[in-house]
């Protein structure tokens, strides 16, 4: 299950159910075509994407550990606007 969650201080969380990403790798994802699974489809781009679009609207990119123990990323931006 995929949760999304707003705030009005210019926060957005998108956190899941799944496995998680361990520690040492979460520097790397946001690599553009670094993933931690090979897999048949897409090509590794999209949270190189997500951080690019983040950075150019002064945000910033975060993961962290979702309460049912999947991955939550956490994107934060100045001033509650994007």
């Amino acid at each position: 299950m995929i949760v999304v969650r707003v705030e009005p201080d210019g926060v957005i969380e998108v956190s899941d159910d799944g496995p998680g990403i361990p520690e040492a790798e979460r520097e790397r994802v946001f690599e553009a075509f670094y993933r931690l699974k090979p897999r048949e489809r897409g090509a590794g781009l999209g949270l190189n994407l997500v951080l690019q679009i983040a950075q150019r609207h002064k945000g910033r990119v975060s993961i962290l550990t979702s309460q049912s123990g999947g991955a939550c990323f956490r994107l934060a931006f100045q001033n509650g606007r994007i």
